[in-house]
C-alpha cells in the first residue's frame, strides 16, 4: 500500500528550512537499492508503489511516478517500471499533455486478468476530459505490450479524478483486489465536496462511491485499505480531509467505511486548527489481537512541541481511541505527511509503520526523513535522512509484502536538479550485489540475518559495544574501547575518507556504495573477538575454519564480508597507535571496495602516505614482526622513504605480497610512492587503478588474493606515469621536509598564505592584542575601518566569555577581506594544493561570498555582487570572527548559537546586521538597523516559543528564528553573561564526551534545552523575557 505526497491544492512544501539531525538516531539497514532519475526536473519518487514481480526474475518490482516531469510538455508527467532487483528501468510510460501530471498516483493490482503477470493503475488528475483537470485513471495489463484494459474519466472540470489511488482487498467477492480512486474536486450539490470511488478493476465497473460533507475538505487526498477494522471479515478504506474543519479550520479529519455496504464506522478529528489531520492515512493491521484492525493517521502540519513537526496517531479499530501518538521533534519536519503499512520490519509478528517527514531533517534544506516505527512501544527502528538538499526524502513511502520498504526523495539532485530518487532498504535479496561481494561458495552475505551490518549490530547490543556510523554509510565502528579511544579511531576514519576522495575521486567512485558498508570491530580484549568470529562461523559455516584459525591474532582482515578487527590489549602494549592500524587495514578494505582487491602493496602504499599526513608518521603496517620499537621509529619513515626512492630501485622492488613478511625497505619505497601519488599525480591514480582493476579475473573471488605478473604491472605504471617514474618520484621527494602530520600541514597552509600575500602584494594589518591578521586588498581607509570593528566585536566577546592571556592566543587568525577575484581564486588555490583534504570545500567556495575553516583558523569575505545584492564588508569580517574566536574557545557549537552570538556582535557595536549566513535575496536596508525592536517585539508576544530554536539549523536562513536567535544571544551577551559562558562550557563538554567520536554536533532540541535551564536557570524563560520586556 502507498500514500503519496499531499501536494494540489491544500499544501505547498516550504522551501525556507532545513533538517535539523535526528532527534532518535536509530541504526542503519543498508540500503540495497537506489534508482536515480534520468534527467533534470523528472521528480522520481513523487509517488511509488510496489508491483510485484513484472519481469519474471522473482523479485517484486516497481512503480515510479514524475508526475511533474516535462516530457510531452510543462508537468505531463511519466511512469516507470523499475526492477526490484537491480533498479534498471524495464518500462516506461509517458503523458500527452502539459500539465495532465499522468503518474500523480500509481497502484499495484496483482493478476487481475489471469495472465500470470502483475497488472496496475496510473492516475492522470490533471487530463482534460469534460473540462480542464477532470482526470483519468487507467487500467494498464502487465504484459510486454502494456494494454490498456480500462480508462475511467472523471465527470466535472477540475474534479482531479485519479488524485489518489490505493489497492484494497476484495470487497466484490471476486477473489481480486479491488481499488480506490479519489476525486478531490467532485463536486456535490453544487460545492466541491470531493468523492472516493470503490471499483473492480478486473470487470472495470465502479461499485459505489463515498462523499465528503465539507466544501473544500480534501476528501479523498488520503486514501488507503484500512483492514478489518469492524470485524466483519471485509476490509474497510479509511480517507482523509485534512482540509476539514473539525476543531478549527484546517484542522482535518478521517473516516472509515465499511467495505461491504460503505456505512460509516467512524469519524476520526483532528487536534488542533490547521494540523491537517487526514493528510495521509494507512491501515497498520490487529495491534491489540482482538480481530478489528488498527488505523494510523498523519498530521503533517500539527506543532504541539514545534512549528509543523508534524505528528502520526494510531487508533484503535475496537473504541476509535487514540492508542498511539507520535509527535515530530524537528521544527518543520512534517512527520506523517505520508504512511506505508502494515510492515513488520522487525519480524515480531505485530504491525510497524513506515512514516515520511520529508521536511527539515539535517544538515541541507529539506533534506526529509524516513522512519520504521513499532507500534507497540512507539520505538524508532530504522530510519534514514534524504541525501542532499532539497531531496524532501519521504514525501512517497511503499511497504512491500516481503517487509522491504521504498521511498521517494523527488528533489534529489546532484548532477542534476530534481532529478529525484528511490531508495529500497529491507526484504529478501537472493543474489549478492556486485563483484566485490562474490563468494566461493553458495552462501550469500545479503539476507537480512547474513548482512554482516545486521549480526554485527545484533551482537554490539549483546556486547554492549558503542557503535559509530560514517555519514556517507561507508563504514561502521563497533568499540569495546573507552570513549575517548573510540573517538580517536572515529576520526582517524573521517580524515582517512575525506583524503581518500580527494585523491581517488569521491565517495560516490565505482560500485562503492552497492557493495555494503567496511565493518571495522576496535576491542579491547580477546573475548570480543573469539564471540565474533564464533558468530562469523554460524552465520557463514564455509568461514568456520578460517574463524576458529585467527582467533589469537590482534588484526583480523577479510574480505567478504569486508570485515577488519584489531584488537588493543596488554599483550600489544607495543604497539602506540592502534587506531592508526585500523585505519590501515580500512585503506585494504575501502580499496578492494571500489575497484576489487588490488595487489597488496598498493593499500600499503596509500595508506602510509594518509598516516604519514594525518598522524605525523607510520603507525599501521601488514605482516610487521612487532616489539618494541624506537621512539622515533614512526617518524623516520620520511628519511627512509626519500633515501629508497632517491636510489632508482626497480618498482618491481615494491611488488610484495599479502602474505609476504614485512620487508623495511620494501615499505619505506611503498611510502615514497603512494605520498608522490596521493599528493601530485592524483587524477593519473585514478585512471590507473581503474585500469589495473580490469586486469583482475572477473571470475576471481574477492576473498583471493590476486598476483598480477610484474610485468603487467610495469607496463600500466609506465602507461599512467611515463617511463621514468621512478625519476618523477625521487624528485617529487627532493624537496620535502622531514616532518610531518597535521601541525606540518597546517604550517604549509600558513606558509602559502604568507607567499601569497607577498606575491599579490596584499596589504597586512595585525591588532593589539596579536589575535587577528587582516590581509585586504580594499583601500587602507576600509581595511582599517573593519579591523577597528573586528577588535570592537571581539572585545565584546571578552566582557562575556573572559580576556584572552596573550599566553594562550596561539596563532592568530588568519582574516581575508578581498573584492579582486584574482586574489580570492589565488588564496582558494593555495589552500587546496597546501591541504588536499580541503580541495572539495575550497572548489564549492569558489561560487560564495567566502569561507570559513578552522585548522588552521582562517576565514575570508569576498565581496562580489554575483553572490550577494547588497553588503558592507567589514560587518562581514567581524561576523566571520566571531565563528573563529568561539570555535577557539569553546570548540564546535551549534550554528544558531554562533549565528546569533555574530549578529549581536554586529548589533552592539555598529547598531545594524547585515552579515547573516546562508540569508538569500534583497533585504531592505532599513531592515538593518531594526534588529533590536523586531527581537523586542517578537519576545514580547511570544510570537515564536524559544523551544523552536533549539532545533534552528540555520541552514537556511529563517527570518523569525535568526532573530530569535539573537535575542539569546544577546540576552546572555549584555544580561546574563555568566549563564551564557556556563552554556558554552556545558555545550563543549557535551561535545567532547558525546560527539567529538562522531565528527558532528547535532545535539536534540530537548538536550539543548536541558543545558540551557542549568545554565541561567530554571527561570530562564522568564528572566528573559523580563529582560528584554526592560530593553
Amino acid at each position: 500500500m502507498t500514500v503519496t505526497p499531499f501536494l494540489g491544492l491544500f499544501l505547498c512544501f516550504s522551501s525556507h528550512f532545513l533538517s535539523p539531525p535526528p532527534q532518535n538516531p536509530s541504526s542503519e539497514t543498508q540500503v540495497r537499492l537506489r534508482i536515480l532519475g534520468a534527467e533534470k526536473g523528472l521528480g522520481l519518487g513523487t509517488s511509488l508503489a510496489w508491483l510485484g514481480d513484472w519481469d519474471q526474475d522473482g523479485h517484486p518490482d516497481l512503480l515510479l511516478g514524475s508526475p511533474e516531469a516535462d516530457v510531452a510538455g510543462a508537468r505531463s508527467g511519466m511512469v516507470q517500471i523499475a526492477s526490484g532487483k537491480t533498479g534498471k528501468v524495464l518500462a516506461e510510460l509517458r503523458g500527452e499533455n502539459s500539465q495532465e501530471r499522468f503518474g500523480q498516483a500509481v497502484a499495484g493490482l496483482g493478476d487481475i486478468n489471469g495472465d500470470g503477470r502483475p497488472d496496475f493503475a496510473i492516475g492522470v488528475p490533471g487530463r482534460i476530459g469534460t473540462g480542464p483537470a477532470a482526470g483519468e485513471v487507467l487500467i494498464y495489463s502487465g504484459t510486454p505490450d502494456l494494454e490498456v484494459l480500462h480508462r475511467w474519466k472523471g465527470q466535472q472540470p477540475r474534479e482531479e479524478f485519479g488524485i489518489r489511488l490505493a489497492t484494497i482487498s476484495d470487497l466484490s467477492g471476486d477473489g481480486r483486489p479491488d481499488l480506490l480512486v479519489a476525486a478531490t474536486g467532485a463536486i456535490s450539490k453544487g460545492a466541491p465536496v470531493g468523492k472516493v470511488f470503490v471499483y473492480d478493476p478486473a470487470s472495470g465497473r465502479m461499485l459505489r462511491y463515498q462523499r465528503g460533507d465539507q466544501p473544500r475538505g480534501g476528501f479523498g487526498f488520503g486514501l488507503a485499505d484500512a483492514g478489518d477494522v469492524d470485524g466483519d471479515g471485509r476490509a474497510d478504506l479509511i480517507v482523509g480531509a485534512p482540509a476539514a474543519r473539525a476543531s478549527g479550520p484546517r484542522s482535518g479529519r478521517a473516516y472509515i467505511y465499511s467495505g461491504i455496504d460503505g456505512h460509516l464506522i467512524r469519524e476520526l478529528r483532528g487536534p488542533a486548527p490547521g494540523a491537517e489531520f487526514g493528510c495521509a492515512v494507512s491501515g497498520v493491521g490487529d495491534l491489540d489481537g482482538d480481530g478489528k484492525a488498527e488505523v494510523a493517521v498523519g498530521s503533517w502540519l500539527e506543532g504541539k512541541d514545534f512549528p509543523n513537526a508534524g505528528s502520526v496517531r494510531v487508533f484503535s479499530g475496537a473504541s476509535g481511541e487514540e492508542i498511539v501518538a507520535l509527535h515530530g521533534k524537528v521544527a518543520h519536519g512534517f512527520l506523517g505527511q505520508s504512511l506505508a503499512g502494515p510492515l513488520d520490519w522487525n519480524r515480531d509478528g505485530r504491525g510497524d509503520l513506515l512514516i515520511g517527514a520529508p521536511g527539515q531533517s539535517g544538515s541541507g534544506k529539506e533534506l526529509g526523513r524516513v522512519q520504521i516505527v513499532s507500534l507497540t512501544d512507539g520505538q524508532i527502528l530504522q530510519e534514514w535522512i534524504g541525501s542532499g538538499s532539497g531531496a524532501r526524502a519521504g514525501a512517497a513511502v511503499a511497504a512491500g509484502g516481503d517487509g522491504a520498504a521504498a521511498w521517494g526523495e523527488p528533489g534529489y539532485g546532484d548532477r542534476h536538479a530534481g532529478r529525484g530518487k528511490v531508495s529500497v532498504a529491507g526484504g529478501e535479496i537472493k543474489k549478492a550485489a556486485g563483484p566485490a561481494l562474490a563468494t566461493n561458495s553458495t552462501e550469500t552475505v545479503e539476507t537480512p540475518t547474513k548482512n554482516p551490518t545486521f549480526w554485527l549490530k545484533s551482537l554490539a547490543q549483546e556486547r554492549d559495544w558503542r557503535t559509530v556510523e560514517d555519514v556517507h554509510g561507508r563504514w561502521i565502528l563497533f568499540s569495546s574501547m573507552d570513549t575517548e579511544k573510540i573517538g580517536e579511531a572515529a576520526a582517524q576514519l573521517r580524515h582517512l575518507f575525506a583524503r581518500l576522495d580527494a585523491s581517488l575521486g569521491g565517495a560516490e567512485f565505482g560500485n562503492s556504495k552497492a557493495r555494503g558498508p567496511l565493518h571495522l570491530l576496535y576491542v579491547d580484549n580477546r573475548k570480543d573477538v573469539r564471540v565474533t568470529m564464533d558468530t562469523m562461523a554460524e552465520t557463514f559455516p564455509y568461514l568456520a575454519d578460517w574463524a576458529k584459525s585467527v582467533q589469537k591474532f590482534a588484526r583480523i582482515r577479510h574480505w567478504n564480508p569486508m570485515l577488519a578487527i584489531v584488537r588493543h590489549d596488554r599483550s600489544t602494549k607495543y604497539i602506540p597507535r592502534p587506531e592508526i592500524q585500523l585505519a590501515h587495514e580500512a585503506v585494504h578494505l575501502e580499496l578492494g571496495r571500489r575497484f576489487g582487491r588490488l595487489p597488496a602493496w598498493i593499500p600499503e602504499a596509500l595508506s602510509y602516505a594518509v598516516q604519514d599526513e594525518l598522524a605525523g608518521g607510520v603507525y599501521g603496517y601488514s605482516n610487521h614482526p612487532g616489539g618494541k620499537l624506537s621512539e622515533d621509529y614512526h617518524q623516520q619513515w620520511r628519511a627512509g622513504a626519500a633515501g629508497a626512492v632517491q636510489a632508482h630501485p626497480s618498482s618491481a622492488t615494491a611488488f610484495t605480497k599479502e602474505t609476504q613478511a614485512f620487508q623495511q625497505d620494501c615499505a619505506y619505497l611503498q611510502f615514497a610512492i603512494g605520498h608522490w601519488w596521493m599528493w601530485s599525480e592524483t587524477l593519473r591514480l585514478q585512471a590507473f587503478l581503474k585500469d589495473l582493476a580490469k586486469e583482475r579475473p572477473g571470475d576471481l573471488a574477492i576473498e583471493k588474493e590476486w598476483i598480477p605478473d610484474p610485468a603487467t604491472q610495469e607496463k600500466l605504471l609506465d602507461r599512467h606515469f611515463g617511463s621514468n617514474w621512478i625519476a618523477n618520484a625521487a624528485k617529487h621527494w627532493s624537496g620535502l621536509s622531514t616532518a610531518a602530520g597535521p601541525t606540518s600541514v597546517e604550517a604549509a597552509v600558513l606558509d602559502q598564505i604568507t607567499a601569497l600575500v607577498d606575491d599579490h602584494r596584499l596589504s597586512t594589518y595585525r591588532n593589539k592584542d596579536g589575535r587577528l591578521q587582516l590581509y585586504s586588498d580594499f583601500r587602507d581607509k576600509d581595511a582599517r575601518e573593519a579591523l577597528n570593528l573586528s577588535e570592537k566585536v571581539l572585545a565584546h566577546l571578552d566582557r562575556a566569555f573572559g580576556k584572552v592571556k596573550k599566553s594562550e592566543i596561539g596563532s592568530a587568525h588568519q582574516a581575508f577581506m578581498l573584492k579582486i577575484g584574482q586574489n580570492y581564486t589565488a588564496l582558494l588555490n593555495c589552500i587546496s594544493e597546501s591541504d588536499p583534504k580541503l580541495r572539495s570545500f575550497m572548489k564549492t567556495s569558489a561560487d560564495t561570498a567566502g569561507f570559513t575553516i578552522y585548522r588552521p583558523r582562517v576565514t575570508s569575505y569576498f565581496h562580489d555582487t554575483r553572490f550577494q545584492e547588497e553588503a558592507k564588508p567589514v560587518n562581514s569580517l567581524a561576523h566571520n570572527l566571531v565563528h573563529l574566536e568561539m570555535h577557539r574557545r569553546f570548540g564546535p557549537l551549534p550554528l544558531w548559537l554562533l549565528e546569533g552570538l555574530a549578529c549581536a556582535g554586529e548589533e552592539a557595536t555598529t547598531g545594524e546586521v547585515w552579515a547573516n549566513w546562508n540569508r538569500s535575496g534583497f533585504v531592505y536596508a532599513v531592515s538593518h538597523g531594526a534588529w533590536r525592536n523586531t527581537a523586542k517585539r517578537m519576545v514580547e508576544k511570544n510570537k515564536v516559543p524559544i523551544q523552536a530554536l533549539y532545533s534552528y539549523s540555520a541552514r537556511p536562513f529563517d527570518e523569525e528564528l535568526a532573530h530569535l536567535a539573537f535575542a539569546f544571544a544577546t540576552y546572555g551577551l549584555e544580561g546574563n553573561r555568566k549563564g551564557l559562558n556556563r552554556f558554552a562550557a556545558l555545550l563543549s563538554a557535551e561535545y567532547k564526551e558525546n560527539w567529538a567520536h562522531l565528527g558532528r554536533f547535532e545535539p536534540s532540541a530537548d538536550l539543548v534545552e536541558k543545558l540551557v535551564l542549568k545554565a541561567f536557570g530554571k527561570d530562564f524563560e522568564n528572566k528573559f523575557r523580563t529582560w528584554w520586556g526592560n530593553q
